[in-house]
């Protein structure tokens, strides 16, 4: 159920966020035009345009959907090509970004800059940005959708998904401090803040550049998040846990009725919702799939002892009782932590006695604490998360303060949405999933090494005979 649920709530991280991408993507592209050309008159109804019920219809968003879902049509060597490409230029956009704003820095802007003027002031502010924007991290794992389509995905996936994320986070860093150096929080315009930051200091040439780059960056992460989300439908299906037309794949290996059904749900989003109704949500899903990721590492890492660790399970009983009673018990130590996690991020965003978060927050390193006596009973053979067990268990503490920092209304759709997922696992996942199926008796035979289909002869399984 854990797995299922980390994978429905990814849905949010990938689906959903390529709508709200797309609207931000839509807003640069208003700006772009509007900065050269100011005489172009575009029409309000293509952006951000009032419909009924509080929602905004944006044209241009929805375009954007279509024009991606088109791309990823074509295949996956068709929209990993075009991916690439945007990917280096956008790179190379954000470089040159960084280089110009540093030279036009200026650290005045930097005084009291998270201060009284802005409405989310001081480190609880920092706190609700940071879970709003956390979704702009969602590009960093989309390879790992990729898994069924990579050669050795064990050893390939751990390096791309860490020098994805370094690269990343310096860009960010980078573009973060350019931006708090060229403006002050209460003049950051929130349609296109890059691009508004250089016009306003005179730079029209650079704020186009910026325009460009901001167009072009959203494409590819529209783009990715219409690649990416067919797969996990498809991985879910060919799990028995979703519905059959998920795992449907043409002859040019496009996941058919997914990338149709992605399409839809993204499509009507990006036309119908803002960012921000949106981005909440997406960052809402996202962290609690992180936090059950985390967790599950400790659970694994730290659970009973497997079967082929019965005899040194029970020698280990006998040296070590403690350890051993306090790892029969993991799966309650790890919720106090999640409890005291969850404690500790409300004390903080809703300004409770500085008293109580200190309290729970000594408990939490009480824990890591405990938790580090305890040998791990599964350790992979290929990557390992280093130092388990402190970085999951900071892992899901972080996560849990930033999920706090969002709002009840956030909250209550990821609830209900979560919820959704739960009925479709209980309805139609249980009594399909592949782990219902009854194993067939199999051994390895002993062989030459030879490959057929991705599998050598001496992995290849023989079934035995019932004679």
């Amino acid at each position: 159920m854990a797995g299922w649920l980390v994978g429905w709530n990814i849905t949010l991280e990938y689906g959903v966020a390529s709508a709200a991408i797309a609207q931000g993507w839509a807003g640069y592209l208003i700006n772009l035009i509007e900065t050269v050309s100011p005489s172009t008159w575009v029409p309000p109804q293509l952006f951000n345009y009032p419909f009924v019920w509080g929602m905004t219809v944006s044209p241009l968003a929805f375009a954007m959907v279509t024009l991606c879902a088109i791309i990823c049509f074509l295949g996956v060597k068709g929209s990993s090509l075009v991916n690439v490409i945007m990917s280096v230029l956008n790179i190379s956009l954000v470089i040159s970004i960084i280089i110009i704003g540093s030279v036009y820095w200026d650290s005045r802007n930097w005084y009291n800059f998270i201060g009284e003027g802005v409405s989310w002031s001081g480190f609880p502010g920092m706190l609700k940005g940071a879970s709003i924007v956390f979704f702009s991290f969602v590009g960093f794992d989309c390879v790992t959708t990729l898994a069924g389509e990579v050669a050795n995905p064990s050893d390939v996936f751990p390096k791309a998904i860490g020098g994805s994320l370094a690269l990343i986070t310096a860009l960010y860093v980078g573009v973060s401090v350019v931006l708090c150096g060229l403006v002050t929080a209460t003049t950051v315009n929130i349609e296109a803040p890059l691009s508004a930051a250089f016009l306003d200091a005179g730079l029209g040439w650079a704020s186009i550049l910026v325009a460009v780059g901001s167009v072009t960056t959203l494409s590819s992460s529209t783009l990715a998040g219409l690649m990416g989300q067919p797969r996990i439908f498809f991985q879910m299906a060919v799990d028995g846990l979703l519905f059959k037309p998920f795992s449907w794949v043409n002859s040019n290996g496009v996941i058919t009725f997914g990338t149709t059904f992605t399409f839809m749900i993204s499509g009507t989003l990006a036309l119908l919702f803002n960012i921000d109704s949106l981005s909440q949500m997406i960052s809402g899903g996202t962290l609690i799939a992180y936090s059950t990721v985390c967790g599950g590492i400790i659970a694994m890492r730290y659970s009973d002892e497997p079967q082929d660790m019965i005899f040194e399970a029970s020698y280990f009983k006998t040296l070590n009782p403690l350890a051993y009673q306090l790892r029969r018990r993991i799966s309650f130590i790890l919720f106090v932590h999640v409890l005291c996690s969850i404690i500790v991020g409300l004390t903080i965003n809703y300004q409770w006695h500085y008293s109580i978060g200190l309290s729970f927050g000594i408990l939490i390193i009480i824990i890591i604490c405990i938790v580090s006596i305890i040998r791990p009973t599964d350790s992979p053979a290929t990557f390992q998360v280093p130092l388990t067990p402190l970085v999951p268990l900071l892992g899901v503490t972080i996560n849990l303060i930033l999920i706090t920092s969002l709002t009840l209304g956030a909250l209550l759709r990821v609830l209900i949405w979560s919820v959704i997922g739960l009925l479709i696992y209980l309805l139609y996942g249980v009594q399909n999933s592949k782990l219902n199926e009854e194993a067939t008796p199999i051994f390895f035979a002993q062989h030459e090494q030879s490959s057929i289909g991705g599998i050598t002869s001496d992995e290849r399984p023989v079934v035995l005979s019932s004679d």
